[in-house]
């Protein structure tokens, strides 16, 4: 079985999370806002999202704000904001904490 970690349990990441386990594959689910994982490990939705909670009912999911987590991983999808600044540049600065 393929194993993915998705960083970042935002309006992307999760939804897309539960949308591949879905496909057969193990998730792990890995922010740094404990009390995010905390609701999610509660099996509770942080925000509305369409036909995600009852996915998140059935789910499997490893969530943690543990990044060592990633060594288990096949696979690794970052998801982390990326705003834009002045002039249309991009604030990359969480995507190079990840990494």
């Amino acid at each position: 079985m393929i194993k993915i970690a998705i960083i970042g349990t935002g309006r992307v990441g999760l939804p897309l999370s539960l949308f591949i386990e879905s496909l057969g594959c193990l998730e792990i689910e890995i922010d740094n806002d404990k009390d995010t994982i905390d609701i999610l490990n509660e099996k509770k939705m942080p925000a509305e999202e369409t036909g995600c909670q009852k996915l998140l009912e059935r789910s499997k999911i490893l969530f943690t704000n543990d990044l060592i987590e990633v060594i288990n991983a096949d696979h690794i999808i970052i998801t982390v904001g990326t705003p834009l600044l002045q002039h249309i540049e991009t604030d990359l600065s969480k995507v190079r904490s990840v990494i």
